[in-house]
């Protein structure tokens, strides 16, 4: 898809490029402030420190610390805009990012051709002062000041931008600039312009793979050298602009089509007959390696071939995608020894999920001791399966683990365990403590109404033991959890569902054992790790701790989002209570709504657009009925 939409604009380029070439000639229009020219310009998207010679009010959206770099070689003896610029940008992430740029101007016509507007034109340095204020990631302005300098002297007063910003959430971004050159609009020498550039950036797909931007270019006024500004109307100043930019990873194809002015000559003399437009169009191409971005591209179709090529460097804090994998990896440690309530369970959830987001650059090696219940195991196991399917890595490593912890660890593509371990994977049981005889020592009689013989939650209360259907029930449980754990486990290391169940009838199992049952892979020591995983993955692999496995800002904004509500505890009427002496914790059906209107009323402020509760189920295998 990517390959066919740059060939189907390289040919329409270079179509019009044929067409351009049996024209008459025409030499392009630019401004005495203008700056270095570059084949993509961008007005509403992506924000580095070049961004102030465009749109000020980007500056925001810029890394931390940003250094941009940019160069432009015309090619066409009737082109204009080569030069050098350097930009440096500091975006101090309280609502304030300034910067300051410097360039060197050579915007004759190429090739040494006679200019016939040389006054107009001379070589010259711009620098710049920007200052930008907001969020880049919701919207912002800025303000940047251009001074012109030439022969040890100012050529006229600074030229002043006014910039704008506004992200709509992941998909939309719209960028203004206005540009008054020079500031007060009155000029003896050169020309005098107010103008004005709109460009509307959309993102499909809610992330930065495909943007697609159009705009205009409206010149509002002009006055000639010592005359009256006079407005200029109907379509005369108006140059429709549109640009497209596909990115994967450190790799990005970019598209620009644009209308410029340009003065018709004479084949003969070289001499301006009449102001006259034409559209020319190109292409780019951007690699990206962590802090470091370089961007190469062409100008063709405005003077019947290749215009122009120009160059970016681009060096941040922003830790961008990498063009291809590295050799030295980072893993991430995961300990479910973490996940103690619900709340830690979707902190957990969520890593995993950026994991699984990350792909093939996940690589995690998982500690699974943890004490939690067999419903939480299984989705903390199913998110480990959704990380590899994802294509990325999960390793496991045991000290000594019972059954909880052998299920979690089965899920990894390579189990490690310690020498001095063991495999204690028993079977699965539940435990239920009845209190009939201590409360009638109290004198306190428990009176219980229920439905039918299975609705067992009151039997703690009325009996000494089990009943047979509750007995049963419970059975049919653990039967049921344990024929799905040994079925995981059969799956996750290739055995035969009667083998794991024989092999877990005779536990416990040393290191060397379990090796050779292949229950486990390889018997190291801690310290031996890392290396063994380096060995699996063919790259030096060390222990990371990082928040987002995902390089660069997936978009502008935070999407729509859900929020949820937890719900821990048996749910009754009225409000919430927690017994402390038993451990019972009651959820009431008023403290639920309660905290669903909340929810409700604070998404209405801050952009969540619906409200869920999640209900966290018994720790236990054998989950009373109530």
């Amino acid at each position: 898809m990517k390959a066919s939409i740059l060939g189907a604009v390289t040919a329409a380029v270079w179509s019009w490029s044929s067409f351009a070439a049996a024209a008459p000639p025409a030499a392009e229009e630019r401004t005495v402030s203008d700056g270095v020219d570059r084949p993509i310009h961008d007005y509403s998207g992506e924000g580095d420190a070049s961004s102030m010679e465009l749109n000020p009010a980007l500056l925001t959206a810029a890394p931390a610390l940003d250094l941009a770099l940019l160069g432009y070689q015309t090619l066409s003896e009737f082109a204009r805009g080569s030069g050098f610029g350097a930009f440096i940008a500091a975006n101090l992430r309280f609502g304030l990012a300034v910067g300051f740029g410097a360039q060197f101007l050579q915007p004759q016509l190429g090739k040494g051709a006679a200019d016939f507007a040389l006054d107009r034109n001379p070589t010259a340095t711009k620098l710049t002062w920007a200052i930008a204020g907001g969020l880049g990631d919701k919207g912002g302005f800025g303000i940047a000041v251009h001074g012109i300098r030439s022969d040890n002297g100012w050529l006229r007063r600074p030229d002043l931008d006014i910039g704008a910003l506004y992200r709509i959430r992941n998909y939309g971004s719209v960028g203004v600039n206005v540009r008054l050159g020079p500031g007060d609009l009155r000029d003896p020498v050169f020309q005098s312009q107010a103008s004005l550039v709109a460009e509307a950036a959309i993102r499909p797909l809610g992330t930065r793979t495909l943007e697609l931007a159009g705009g205009v270019r409206s010149v509002l006024a002009r006055a000639e050298p010592g005359s009256e500004l006079d407005r200029v109307g109907g379509t005369t100043g108006l140059f429709p602009r549109g640009r497209i930019a596909l990115r994967y990873r450190g790799l990005a194809l970019m598209g620009e089509v644009e209308q410029i002015q340009t003065t018709v000559l004479d084949r003969t003399t070289l001499q301006p007959l009449r102001t006259d437009k034409t559209v020319r169009g190109s292409v780019a191409i951007e690699l990206g390696w962590d802090m470091v971005r370089a961007r190469a591209g062409m100008h063709a179709g405005a003077h019947g071939g290749a215009d122009g090529v120009g160059f970016e460097a681009h060096v941040g804090t922003l830790r961008n995608d990498r063009v291809y994998w590295p050799r030295r990896i980072d893993a991430e440690r995961i300990e479910f020894s973490d996940v103690g309530d619900e709340r830690s369970l979707i902190a957990m959830l969520e890593r995993l999920e950026r994991a699984r987001e990350a792909g093939d650059r996940s690589v995690l090696v998982v500690y699974p001791d943890t004490k939690a219940g067999w419903a939480t195991l299984h989705e903390l196991r199913e998110a480990l399966i959704r990380v590899r399917n994802a294509g990325g890595h999960v390793f496991a490593y045991l000290e000594g683990a019972s059954l909880q912890e052998y299920y979690v660890a089965s899920a990894a593509e390579k189990i490690y365990i310690h020498p001095a371990g063991s495999l204690d994977t028993y079977g699965i049981s539940t435990t239920q403590f009845y209190f009939k005889q201590a409360l009638a020592k109290l004198g306190v009689q428990v009176e219980v109404v229920r439905i039918d013989e299975y609705k067992s939650a009151g039997e703690p209360f009325t009996e000494t033991g089990p009943s047979a259907p509750d007995r049963a029930q419970d059975g049919e449980i653990l039967a049921d959890t344990y024929g799905q754990i040994v079925a995981d486990v059969a799956r996750g290391r290739g055995l035969a569902p009667s083998r794991v169940r024989a092999l877990f009838d005779d536990a416990p199992h040393a290191p060397e054992a379990a090796l050779g049952e292949t229950l486990v892979d390889e018997v190291v020591h801690r310290d031996q790790l890392l290396d063994r995983i380096s060995d699996v993955l063919g790259a030096e692999v060390e222990f990371r701790r990082f928040a987002d496995t995902r390089h660069g800002a997936p978009t502008w904004s935070d999407a729509p989002y859900i929020g949820v509500v937890l719900v821990e505890g048996t749910i009754i009427d009225g409000e919430s209570r927690f017994i402390p002496l038993v451990g019972l914790r009651f959820v009431g059906g008023d403290t639920i709504a309660t905290s669903a209107r909340i929810q409700r009323a604070r998404g209405s402020s801050c952009g969540s657009t619906a409200a869920a509760a999640r209900r966290s189920p018994p720790t236990s295998c054998g989950a009373r009925s109530s």
